[in-house]
């Protein structure tokens, strides 16, 4: 699994509308790929993967949620979201209600959980909130 991540690559100006079109079997991609959420708590950051990852662009789609992209094909490899536990989900009864519910403990205790199937496509929603801000 790679994490390469470029915080924020203004060089890139990609629009929101080429991602989103890009992008309209997420769901599908989601269940037939899993998700990997890598959790540091130190920094209170998590990292949501799509599949087994790669190289990727990042774009900041609200305060502290950045939208990670494949360059070359504009799909949506995953993103990363400061301040987890603390403010996103802590204040976000809709990912709350989604995740499984131990989420939190599990990030704490293992740092890396994996979601396959259903359970993957539960992440959906942190995609489509980011995204309709824009």
């Amino acid at each position: 699994m790679s994490e390469n991540i470029a915080m924020n690559d203004e060089s890139v100006e990609i629009p929101w509308a080429k991602i989103a079109q890009a992008n309209p079997n997420l769901s599908d991609r989601l269940f037939r790929e899993g998700v990997s959420l890598v959790y540091d708590e130190d920094g209170d950051t998590l990292i949501i993967i799509i599949g087994e990852g790669g190289v990727s662009l990042t774009k900041q789609a609200i305060n502290d949620v950045y939208i990670r992209i494949e360059p070359e094909t504009l799909k949506i490899a995953g993103c990363v979201i400061l301040g987890f536990v603390s403010d996103f989900y802590a204040k976000n009864k809709i990912v709350r209600k989604l995740l499984p519910p131990d989420t939190p403990n599990s990030l704490r205790e293992q740092g890396t959980v994996r979601l396959l199937g259903h359970d993957a496509e539960q992440v959906k929603p942190t995609f489509e909130t980011a995204m309709a801000t824009r």
